[in-house]
């Protein structure tokens, strides 16, 4: 929770404010997310247009650094704007390399799953994000206009 403040302190309005966070912007107690990421990942009570995914915490010394979701398979929307990765960076402990550490990570839970080509997206404005997947081996397939009016690029990683 204390991740989540520093996220609204330093990216408020950012199109990618929350990315990757499971929506634990909507919950007020930590115990009740983990309960619906812990549900999500089986696929159970899943909303409307929701596909099952599993939720990572990197963590060092006691701290949470990040969050990792990743949807196991694409729906619609995923394909076209999401992907199969959407990751957070808690602000104090961003450009110490962890993002690409818990990217790293991520595709290697995305094999284990059977998931051999990877969807990442990012708003072209997030430069470190962008950065970070191409280091990752990503390969830019295009960039589209959400229904937002953003502006994301979308990458392939063969797992």
């Amino acid at each position: 929770m204390e991740m989540l403040k520093e996220i609204e302190k330093n990216d408020k309005n950012l199109p990618w404010q929350y990315a990757g966070m499971a929506s634990l912007e909507s919950f007020t107690s930590f115990d009740e997310w983990l309960d619906k990421i812990n549900k999500e990942s089986e696929g159970e009570d899943l909303l409307p247009n929701r596909v099952p995914a599993s939720t990572y915490v990197l963590a060092s010394d006691d701290q949470v650094v990040g969050i990792y979701n990743i949807r196991h398979e694409l729906n619609y929307y995923l394909l076209n704007y999401g992907g199969h990765i959407g990751y957070s960076i808690n602000p104090k402990m961003r450009q110490k390399g962890y993002r690409t550490k818990g990217l790293e990570l991520a595709l290697r839970e995305c094999e284990k799953m059977g998931i051999n080509k990877v969807l990442i997206t990012c708003n072209v404005k997030n430069i470190a994000s962008a950065r970070v997947i191409e280091k990752c081996r990503g390969k830019l397939e295009n960039i589209i206009i959400d229904k937002n009016g953003n502006e994301l690029k979308r990458y392939w990683i063969d797992n």
